[in-house]
């Protein structure tokens, strides 16, 4: 009977642990807008894949967790012709809609030239 009760005092404190390390993570709902003429792959932001955008398209939104004390990869990966590139990128510390605009890609330079727009979300 003892084993029982310490099982689920050990199991609610693992819950109420768990609980708050997901309220320490920070999400952001994310488009990428591709408004080049160049078809994009391997899309990525913070480790989290948006695939492939066709010249002139945008990926859905997709939920993005930044765990902003570890903030392990905070850049916009992506190919283009078979050449890797990166930016560093920002997301905001609280739940907002951030849309990537991804205006140029220059290849030669390694460069993606691109625009962040963040609406923020009404309810806090």
């Amino acid at each position: 009977m003892i084993i029982i009760g310490l099982r689920f005092v050990i199991v609610t404190g693992l819950l109420f642990f768990c609980q708050e390390l997901c309220f320490m993570q920070q999400r952001s709902v994310v488009r990428v807008i591709n408004n080049t003429n160049e078809e994009l792959n391997n899309v990525m932001i913070y480790a989290t894949p948006f695939g492939q955008i066709k010249p002139n398209d945008s990926t859905a939104y997709v939920t993005v967790i930044n765990k902003d004390s570890e903030a392990k990869n905070p850049m916009l990966y992506l190919t283009c012709r078979n050449i890797n590139m990166g930016s560093y990128v920002s997301l905001p510390k609280h739940m907002d809609t951030v849309y990537f605009l991804i205006n140029e890609v220059k290849i030669n330079k390694r460069l993606i030239e691109f625009k962040q727009i963040i609406k923020q979300d009404s309810i806090k």
